[in-house]
């Protein structure tokens, strides 16, 4: 088992095990890290304090050096050093921010936490925390063997309740496949009695890859069955990458907060969604954050979900509501995204279309791994490809952003008017980014744009293969940014412009690029049907066969067949 010896982690098991019962403060450093050393002074002050004062102060306190623990900082999160945490039960409280403080004061803030642990509130977060543990701990320890499984589709489902999986599904035709296998087996050994790793071959197996709507090879899928977790892997193929990828999901379903922690995650978080209850776990609770979690589950890996049952927050939450939203009961279990949205309880449907509507930030980032999500939709995106390297992108990103809140705000008291007269909406418009100098050659290829050209901004309709970069009066989209305090904005003019079609849009890529796109969304289905199902690979091979012969046959004439003579000479 871990424990602190002497104030440190002495050796590596699970870290909640330790903090899951009394109150913890929890110093995360790394032996270089010059503030590290700065603090540490500090943080002997209040062990020497803490350990004289015990009756006081029942507070345990722990350092975790994570050069030397470095996976289980991954799993806590740690991106900063030194990070200063306080625990209740096992249930991350809040982190200690105000580190240029006197000595004195980093101790008054820790009398100030043991007091508050003391109310209702900590107790109930407290229950929530350790629900929140159950549903993610697997029912039997997983990958006990540090090996890769071969799977095969008629256990498929009984191997899957063995706690969470990391699969390859993979063909053995698959060039990207074999290239892949070697790096895959190694995954094994670096995910030991943490997540199962195995692999399974859809040609042979292909119901069970059906299942999983698998289009292409290799598909890596992280699936936890007793969470209702699916995740499909995008990023880079290395080892490392996909360890750290597959720990990370390996993570409980959502977090339990008090007010503080509220306001700490909303002032990093841009998308939080918050579900506020009034106390410990109960059986209408229960039910509603499960909806929640069944629709926020598939995006495990992007959005933070967490539980707050202080009514603390309750209330200032609810004053930031819309005044639609903020008149109904006050009492209800009630689910918000941030300050900005909020809804009560509803149909599955419904509660889907809102978790998909509201999961972005306003302004997202593109990268390889949510690329292809947002650029293969229906929605209109509005792009900024900006020098990231350059410090007037933060002023572009800056200002984007503020267009992005003025269009949504806009826009959710069009689509409210529009709801109420019965017709339809204008069609969903996402605001992002895009590093244009490491993105170079897409936005070359695509747009036509040169680094040296940057800034830009453009609206992309992936779906047409289109582009807008100027507005009707023929400026730049991107010499529009910055208008937003003129009376008629230019750029939500020109988005309008856009959405009703009173600008004529330019075309991505080349004529060829176009139709060659165009083609492989519409066979698309048909490639998926053939490379997955044997009935209808084996139908294609033979009218092919068929065909072929058929052809050869008919392109034969009588002419072309002369009689054979035995030639009397050879007898």
């Amino acid at each position: 088992m871990l424990t602190f010896e002497q104030g440190r982690l002495a050796d590596n098991a699970s870290l909640a095990e330790v903090i899951g019962s009394g109150t913890w403060l929890v110093f995360y450093g790394v032996s270089w890290c010059g503030h590290c050393q700065k603090f540490t002074p500090k943080w002997l002050d209040a062990q020497r304090r803490v350990k004289a004062n015990q009756a006081r102060t029942p507070l345990r306190l722990g350092k975790v050096l994570c050069e030397h623990y470095e996976s289980l900082c991954q799993e806590q999160n740690v991106q900063l050093y030194p990070s200063i945490r306080l625990y209740h039960r096992g249930a991350f409280i809040r982190e200690y921010e105000n580190l240029d403080a006197p000595t004195d004061g980093f101790y008054d803030w820790i009398l100030q936490q043991i007091k508050a642990f003391n109310s209702k509130v900590a107790s109930d977060v407290a229950a929530w925390t350790a629900l929140a543990r159950d549903a993610a701990k697997p029912r039997v320890v997983p990958n006990p063997d540090g090996i890769v499984v071969e799977m095969f589709e008629q256990d498929f489902a009984a191997q899957l309740d063995k706690g969470p999986w990391f699969i390859m599904f993979h063909a053995s035709w698959c060039g990207h496949c074999q290239h892949l296998a070697p790096v895959w087996e190694r995954l094994g050994p670096e995910l030991l009695q943490q997540v199962n790793v195995g692999k399974i071959e859809c040609t042979v197996n292909p119901n069970a890859c059906n299942n999983y709507a698998i289009r292409g090879y290799p598909t890596l899928k992280y699936i936890n069955q007793a969470a209702g977790l699916e995740t499909e892997y995008n990023g880079d193929r290395s080892v490392r990458s996909m360890t750290q990828w597959a720990k990370q999901q390996h993570r409980v379903p959502f977090e339990a907060v008090d007010a503080a922690r509220l306001q700490q995650l909303q002032q990093k978080e841009e998308v939080v969604f918050v579900f506020l209850v009034n106390g410990a776990p109960a059986a209408e609770a229960e039910t509603m954050l499960g909806a929640l979690l069944a629709t926020t589950i598939r995006y495990h890996s992007h959005v933070t979900v967490v539980v707050c049952p202080d009514a603390g927050a309750r209330e200032r939450v609810m004053k930031a509501m819309p005044a639609p939203l903020a008149s109904q009961d006050p009492h209800a279990p009630r689910l918000v995204v941030s300050r900005e949205h909020g809804r009560d309880r509803g149909d599955q449907i419904a509660l889907n279309e809102w978790v998909q509507q509201h999961r972005h930030p306003l302004v997202v980032e593109l990268h390889s791994g949510n690329s292809n999500e947002i650029l293969g939709g229906d929605r209109l995106v509005v792009l900024g490809i900006f020098n990231m390297m350059k410090p007037e992108s933060a002023t572009m990103v800056k200002r984007l952003r503020e267009h992005a809140q003025a269009w949504n705000a806009r826009q959710q008291a069009v689509d409210t008017d529009t709801h109420r007269a019965g017709t339809p909406s204008l069609r969903p418009v996402m605001f992002t980014t895009i590093d244009g100098a490491n993105w170079s050659n897409y936005i070359s290829r695509v747009y036509g744009f040169q680094t040296h050209e940057l800034p830009r901004l453009l609206v992309g309709d992936p779906h047409a293969d289109a582009y807008w970069d100027v507005d009707a009066d023929g400026t730049d989209l991107v010499d529009r940014l910055g208008s937003l305090g003129a009376p008629t904005d230019p750029l939500m003019q020109a988005l309008t412009d856009v959405l009703v079609g009173k600008v004529p849009g330019k075309s991505t890529g080349s004529f060829v690029d176009r139709v060659l796109r165009r083609f492989a969304r519409a066979m698309a289905p048909v490639v998926h049907a053939y490379t997955t199902h044997p009935v209808w690979m084996t139908l294609f091979m033979l009218l092919a066969i068929g065909g072929g012969l058929f052809v050869c046959l008919g392109l034969a004439t009588p002419a072309d067949y002369r009689p054979v003579r035995n030639d009397p000479k050879a007898d």
